[in-house]
């Protein structure tokens, strides 16, 4: 699929206000499941010094300084992506991690993945876990799909545009939760079994008729033999060429899309954002 976007995010501070350095995460991604042909972001007003590097998590990062005071910020960026990834289930799991759990195996053979990996200390959701992992037959791919179909059934979904993600226990308790708040618990769910999982932040088609987008969470699990690969329990589906991911990183704020404090003599800001897929064409 070849998607054309458009994001524009506006602050408005409630008194004019110094910018320290903020850090973006608005550029799509580069890797197996996606192509970026075009990448545009403006910024008002004008940075007094902008330039662009890689996180420790492979992430694109464009860091912008400014010099005064400012009533207000302004991003926009517009992105050319193609997704490649038609079917999700391309790969062969190598044969020594076919059966769950893990425990931490994965993290002791590939010390890399240890960050993907905290501890889970909550029984109640180790115990959520291995009951669909038996029900699974304790396989992986059983019961990664499962899990994905458990909390997309379960668990309602809402809008909430502000705020950190909750926790994965509050989460199955309110039986609601955003897309982030079901990324989290799958998060903790896969990683009580000791599956290597990380926080996604980018786009869902969604409706194709609908223009209007917002922005959108999912979760990737290391899987040996297929890499990264991405399960959103929100629509749950395994995630194919309907998503464009910016960022990946094993917790939420690792991923924001927008980071970086300000000083005023008034606290507060308004924010207004504002997703378009301008075209697209399979």
């Amino acid at each position: 699929m070849l998607f054309h976007l458009r994001h524009r995010l506006h602050y408005l501070y409630a008194a004019p206000a110094i910018l320290e350095c903020q850090i973006l995460r608005l550029r799509p991604r580069e890797d197996a499941h996606q192509r970026l042909f075009s990448h545009h972001l403006s910024v008002s007003p004008e940075p007094s010094l902008i330039s662009r590097g890689s996180d420790e998590f492979g992430n694109v990062e464009t860091r912008a300084w400014f010099l005064g005071e400012t009533p207000d910020l302004t991003l926009e960026v517009q992105s050319t992506v193609e997704t490649v990834r038609v079917n999700p289930f391309d790969f062969i799991i190598e044969e020594n991690w076919m059966t769950l759990p893990w425990e931490d195996r994965l993290a002791k053979v590939r010390p890399t993945l240890a960050p993907y990996l905290p501890a889970i200390k909550d029984s109640s959701l180790r115990g959520f876990a291995e009951g669909i992992r038996r029900d699974g037959g304790g396989e992986i791919l059983p019961f990664l799909l499962r899990l994905n179909k458990w909390l997309h059934e379960r668990l309602a979904r809402e809008t909430r545009l502000e705020g950190p993600p909750r926790s994965p226990a509050e989460t199955i308790l309110l039986g609601r939760g955003a897309c982030r708040d079901l990324a989290v618990a799958f998060m903790a769910l896969a990683r009580s079994q000791g599956i290597p999982s990380r926080f996604v932040t980018g786009y869902h088609e969604g409706d194709p008729a609908n223009p209007r987008k917002e922005l959108h969470a999912w979760v990737e699990v290391f899987l040996p033999g297929g890499g990264w690969r991405g399960f959103d329990p929100s629509v749950g589906l395994a995630v194919a060429d309907r998503h464009i991911a910016l960022a990946a990183a094993p917790e939420a704020p690792e991923t924001a899309v927008v980071t970086g404090a300000f000083t005023s003599t008034r606290a507060g800001s308004q924010l207004e954002t504002e997703v378009l897929f301008l075209d697209e064409t399979a």
